[in-house]
């Protein structure tokens, strides 16, 4: 009786986070820009809308693509960023309902189709961008960050 062990963690205080986080590497945003995401997958997009908000975007977010096409049509988003496989109507066709309409958002095709054949039939289609899940955030903050300065 009375024998036991005792265990003692300690552990050490983090580093305060960067002053940029969610920015990747590049420099500043330049503005604040309105972003629409269309994504069924409800934790995707949630966490893609969340990160885009820690930079000051004004972010929507649509679950299919027929509801995607409408909020473009009523809102004109800045950019567009659009999951290729959708329930309802494909990525591909959002884009080309988005563009036959006259709408020039910025868009990005971000999907989990990611062979060479599907970054070239995204383009055609009428994409700008085309990035593969999951993003580099790096990578989406320099086209944001691009679509900012062309804005103003």
């Amino acid at each position: 009786m009375g024998l036991g062990a005792e265990f003692v963690l300690t552990l050490p205080l983090a580093a305060a986070p960067p002053d940029n986080i969610g920015r990747g590497t590049t420099e500043g945003v330049i503005s604040t820009l309105s972003v629409l995401i269309v994504e069924d997958n409800q934790d995707a997009a949630s966490s893609l809308a969340d990160l885009l908000a820690l930079d000051a975007h004004e972010v929507r977010v649509a679950a299919t693509g027929r509801a995607g096409i409408e909020e473009v049509r009523a809102r004109a988003p800045d950019v567009l960023i659009c999951d290729l496989g959708l329930p309802d109507v494909n990525g591909l066709e959002v884009i080309r309902s988005v563009r036959a309409a006259g709408s020039t958002v910025f868009a990005v095709a971000l999907t989990g189709y990611a062979q060479l054949q599907d970054r070239e039939l995204a383009l055609a289609a009428g994409f700008d961008a085309h990035l593969a899940k999951p993003p580099r955030l790096d990578k989406l903050n320099e086209i944001l960050n691009e679509v900012a300065r062309k804005k103003h």
